[in-house]
Parts: C-alpha cells; structure tokens; sequence
C-alpha cells in the first residue's frame, strides 16, 4: 500500500505539535511491512537547510510558524497540486491512500481525487474553529469533513465538535501515540 501523507508542517522547524505528531505518524507508518510512505510538506522560505527534508513535494513558504487562515496555505495548495501533477505525470506511483494533516492538507487532496480513484483521511490534528462557528476556518473544516472518507480526532471532544459540522460523518478518536521510554526505564520497573 502506498500512502500519501500532506501536512503543512513536517520536519523543517516544527513549530507546534502538529509538525511532531505528523513526524510521529510517518516514522510509525514506515515501520509497517508492505507500506510505502511519500510526503508532502511546507518548509520556510528564508531558510535552506530547513528545506532538506525527505518528503517528495517539499514547498517553501513565505509565512511561517502560523497555521491559522494567515499562513501561506494558498502557497501550500497551488504549489503542491502543481508539483504533484507533475510528478504523478512523470511516473510516479500513485497513493492508494491520502492522509491530510488539518485543514491545510485539504484541498490538495480533494484535487488528486479529481485525477484518479483515492480514498482521503482527514487528520484532525488540531480543531481552528472551536469557538467559532462561522467563518473561514469554520468552513475549510467543514470541507475537510465533508469530502473525508474517515476523519480522525485526537480526543472526544474534538470528535463531537467535528461530528456538529456534519453529523453524518465518520468521525473517529485516534489518541496520540506515547513517546518511546528513554534507555533504562524498564530497569525501573524490576
């Protein structure tokens, strides 16, 4: 199986939880026999050694350290479906699966299921819009939601804030994973 990871934030100066845990997920998935794991992500602009990253599509972006409607998630999206297209024209084998990380990863992979059969899951890393209830964060975690197979939360109440933009979702709790136990630990427990 060949999955597809999207996420903004990876592994060029996480700045939030959401460029840890998204490393987290790909290092797990990677450990899975018969799975091929590829990576699209965003890195800043200002900085080339941010940039070497194993991903794929790595996009540098003007604006960094933000995930909210300010950052450069236009930037992301045009230049990620452009280098995807190109790269799937090219040859490149294409995912069975797409994992987008928050609503940024979205409308990427909403674009690849125009150009060839793909199951998408939304990972919901982070709700943008709890507390508000309308607006244009309200409304790209409604679309994530929306055209979602599976949508993933990382606890209950996120997954029923989820579940009210549109109850007839799937929407699962999916809880972080623990960190691996530092050398020695298990000597603790003898």
């Amino acid at each position: 199986m060949r999955l597809l990871v999207i996420t903004l934030e990876f592994d060029a100066f996480p700045f939030s939880g959401n460029g840890v845990y998204a490393q987290s997920l790909v290092r797990g998935l990677e450990q899975q026999t018969d799975v091929d794991v590829d990576v699209v992500c965003g890195s800043p602009e200002h900085d080339e050694e941010a940039c070497r990253s194993k991903a794929i599509v790595k996009i540098q972006l003007p604006r960094w350290c933000s995930l909210d409607g300010a950052c450069s998630h236009r930037e992301f999206r045009d230049q990620a479906i452009t280098r995807l297209d190109a790269l799937y024209a090219g040859g490149h084998p294409k995912p069975d699966l797409v994992l987008c990380v928050d609503w940024h990863a979205q409308p990427v992979g909403a674009h690849l299921r125009t150009q060839f059969p793909l199951a998408m899951v939304y990972l919901n890393f982070r709700v943008f819009s709890r507390g508000r209830p309308v607006g244009f964060l309200a409304c790209q975690e409604f679309r994530s939601v929306d055209q979602a197979w599976l949508t993933l939360a990382l606890s209950e109440s996120d997954a029923a804030f989820l579940r009210g933009l549109k109850p007839a979702a799937d929407v699962r709790v999916l809880l972080p994973p623990l960190r691996p136990a530092p050398l020695g630990v298990d000597r603790l427990r003898t």
